[in-house]
């Protein structure tokens, strides 16, 4: 090994004189024993001299492989489908791991994130109402509704790491979208040169294709116009997603294990009724021959003799029995796994609190948590909305325009997204300054009505029938009873509520006031 230029080459003269030239050569021949390369053994060299303690190599730590390079060196096929075997047996098998990943999906998209136009209103509402009557026949296969296959998107996109989405049509011209899940995007095929796990790039590392296994076992090449490949980067050269789990399996798999262990202890310990002690000791030699002296069996009891009801075990003297108890699982074994139920959310990007055991935090700590939980499911919201939202509106509408069944519109891919309503513990408080936000302009009846996954039209709609056929009842009891129509009004629906008890009192001593004013 060579004396490495510049700052190896000063690390290791400094270290010749620190050890002395002998115990130097002596650690060189060791490594080259241990089959040590020479680069390895100039970066330990330089970390175990340098100032900064992070990167010195000592016994005290357990050492950290040396990787520097492009996501594809790490991020490659067999690492990313290792990742997501793994992923899929815990999300099966684990309820904590399933559950964390189910709860991340299910508030990135609530019922489902609905789009508003913001074209003129003649038009969006038609852009609307075709776009709602289209969610039901999105799925090619015919099985889900686009609202839940954002929910099935994204739990995929969670435990996998990213799912495709082919835009595609019925074979008539009708839009669909095919659902493509991770294990199906790779390099498959003889020719797959030019393919980064299953990406064809060009020269800027922008997607031109991607590759994905058929069911009769070929493959086929989608152009990228065509196909949406959903993912949350980690790294701005990535061409595909790892699992989201990929920081928490460990601890998932460690807490998984150790609790499976220690359930198999407690049920083996639960087993035990009771146990029978006898004296330890015995006898003297010097008895021995004395028949005098009776000897005799231990008592032998039987389940039925301990757990029979009303049953009294004959045992003898020297002998007594006790209930068996036992302290499993112990307090420290319940902190140990919460600790990894911490690191699990923590993985995940969620606060422990919001995934797993909220009861020991206070109100105030407790909006905390909500506000970091939302800024979280907030990000993964607008991602997925320009991930994937607004190209199937893009691709549905502008094949509606194509085709005939919308005008064209200029402002036709003007849209905002109804995202779901934010996460409270006030819900009640967030109600009524909602109510309040509306009655003064401050908030749309869109977002209002959105944010509960309503559709305002709908409500407006409900409400206008139902206001026309109070009318129709109370022109009815007007012209029956001939009473004015607004007394029928009052009678049919009140609008305006009672008066409260201190209210009716504060308004009599008013009265009463204003009279005396009056005399006087």
């Amino acid at each position: 090994m060579s004396n490495g230029p510049g700052f190896i080459g000063k690390a290791r003269a400094g270290l010749a004189k620190l050890l002395s030239p002998d115990a130097f050569k002596r650690a060189e021949t060791q490594a080259r024993r241990a089959h040590i390369t020479p680069s390895d053994y100039n970066r330990a060299v330089a970390a175990a001299w340098h100032f900064y303690e992070a990167i010195q190599r000592t016994t005290d730590r357990a050492p950290l492989p040396y990787y520097v390079g492009d996501s594809k060196d790490t991020q490659h096929s067999w690492t990313r489908l290792e990742m997501l075997s793994i992923a899929r047996n815990l999300y099966v098998n684990d309820g904590l791991t399933g559950g964390a990943i189910d709860e991340v999906a299910r508030y990135t998209v609530g019922t489902g994130i609905r789009p508003h136009s913001q074209a003129d209103t003649a038009w969006a509402d038609r852009a609307e109402d075709y776009w709602e009557s289209w969610c039901d026949r999105a799925d090619l296969p015919g099985q889900h509704h686009l609202d839940h296959l954002q929910l099935l998107w994204n739990v995929g996109e969670v435990r996998d790491g990213d799912i495709g989405i082919v835009l595609t049509d019925d074979g008539a011209g009708d839009p669909r979208v095919q659902t493509i899940r991770g294990h199906r995007i790779g390099n498959f095929g003889k020719d797959a040169a030019g393919l980064l796990d299953g990406v064809r790039l060009n020269d800027y590392d922008s997607p031109l294709s991607y590759r994905i296994s058929t069911k009769d076992g070929g493959w086929r090449e989608i152009p990228a116009r065509s196909f949406i490949l959903y993912y949350e980067p980690t790294e701005t050269d990535a061409s595909r997603g790892i699992s989201k789990l990929h920081r928490a399996i460990n601890h998932a798999r460690d807490k998984k294990d150790t609790l499976g262990y220690e359930k198999k202890a407690i049920k083996g310990l639960s087993s035990w009724r009771a146990v029978l002690k006898s004296k330890p000791g015995t006898a003297d030699p010097a008895q021995w021959e004395d028949d005098s002296i009776e000897a005799h069996e231990p008592t032998r009891l039987t389940y039925e003799q301990i757990e029979g009801g009303g049953a009294i075990p004959v045992i003898q003297p020297d002998e007594s029995l006790e209930a068996f108890d036992f302290n499993r699982p112990s307090p420290a074994f319940v902190g140990f796994l919460e600790f990894l139920i911490r690191e699990i959310a923590f993985g995940l990007g969620i606060p422990y609190e919001f995934l797993w055991n909220p009861e020991k935090i206070g109100g105030a700590p407790m909006r905390f948590v909500m506000e970091k939980a939302q800024r979280r499911f907030t990000e993964r919201q607008l991602n997925f909305v320009r991930r994937v939202l607004r190209r199937i509106w893009g691709y549905v509408i502008g094949n509606a325009i194509v085709r005939g069944r919308l005008p064209d519109n200029p402002e036709a891919f003007r849209v905002k997204w109804q995202l779901p309503a934010k996460l409270s513990v006030d819900a009640g408080r967030n109600s009524s300054e909602d109510r309040e936000d509306v009655k003064y302009g401050l908030m749309s009846e869109a977002e209002h009505y959105g944010m509960r996954g309503e559709d305002y039209r709908v409500n407006r709609d409900q409400i206008e029938r139902e206001v026309d056929d109070l009318l129709e009842r109370a022109q009815r009891v007007s012209k029956k009873r001939g009473v004015s129509l607004e007394m029928a009004l009052s009678l049919l629906k009140q609008s305006t509520p009672n008066d409260s008890p201190s209210n009716a009192n504060t308004a009599g001593k008013s009265g009463k006031k204003q009279e005396k004013e009056t005399e006087k």
